[in-house]
């Protein structure tokens, strides 16, 4: 909404116009984000559900998100056709997760082709913690192995032995 003030200026009165222009438009905003699972491990592959609103007054058309990790474009959705005002969508991602700490990105009308009066809330990030293989975990394997092999070894040993 834009409103300005006229003062028109006479001998000896004042007249004062309040002129209000509402602008209609679509307003996205990305709600919330929803891992399937919110610790995961290297290598898997997570679900995300990304949330999207219109809070505006118009209905938005071929809205896109855009999916970044640690600030690299990785994809988009198919363009949601149309989003009415006050309704929501829901938008899914698959993401193959690496090691380490990561910052997902979400953005909304990610090739800024609607107008609209907040872009900052087509914004929305989340840090996740991806567990790493464990590097060792071979060596205890490869250990219990060998110790397993060794006493079989000896046990077999020991039984002809004894004929």
């Amino acid at each position: 909404m834009v409103s300005t003030k006229f003062a028109a200026a006479a001998k000896f009165n004042t007249t004062i116009l309040n002129i209000s222009i509402r602008v209609s438009a679509p307003d996205l905003k990305i709600t919330r984000i929803e891992l399937s699972n919110q610790n995961p491990s290297e290598k898997e592959l997570i679900t995300i559900n990304v949330f999207i609103s219109n809070s505006g007054d118009m209905p938005a058309n071929n809205v896109g998100v855009g999916f970044y990790v640690d600030t690299v474009f990785v994809s988009n959705s198919t363009p949601i056709l149309i989003l009415p005002a006050g309704k929501e969508v829901v938008v899914a991602f698959v993401w193959y997760a690496g090691s380490g700490t990561h910052t997902l990105k979400f953005v909304a009308n990610y090739e800024n082709n609607i107008n609209e009066p907040d872009e900052a809330n087509n914004i929305k990030t989340q840090t996740v913690n991806v567990k790493g293989e464990e590097p060792w975990n071979w060596m205890i394997y490869l250990g219990a192995s060998l110790i397993a092999v060794v006493a079989i070894i000896i046990i077999l040993r020991k039984l002809y032995k004894k004929r």
